[in-house]
């Protein structure tokens, strides 16, 4: 709000809670947010889980998949399997 500092801390808190609830548009904001921080596994697993299917809008899920493919071009193959991985052990526990 205005007049208000920034809290990324509990920002985060919150997109997490709605990413747990399917929301791919609070994966795609954390993802900006890792991205922006250069923590691009991280930013790459958030993107991975807001374009899977089942995923609430559309146009996010698209959008999604092409920071995936822009963010690749960046990242070893190894990161790549490591984001994945962190994608897949993060939405089993939903």
């Amino acid at each position: 709000g205005e007049g208000v500092q920034p809290n990324i801390q509990q920002a985060r808190k919150w997109l997490e809670k709605a990413a747990m609830r399917g929301d791919n548009r609070a994966s795609y904001t954390l993802a900006l947010l890792d991205e922006k921080q250069k923590n691009l596994v991280d930013a790459y697993k958030w993107y991975d889980l807001a374009a899977r299917d089942g995923m609430l809008d559309e146009k996010v899920r698209n959008k999604a998949r092409g920071k995936i493919g822009q963010l690749a071009l960046n990242l070893s193959s190894s990161d790549i399997a490591s984001a994945r991985s962190k994608a897949d052990t993060w939405f089993q526990s939903k």
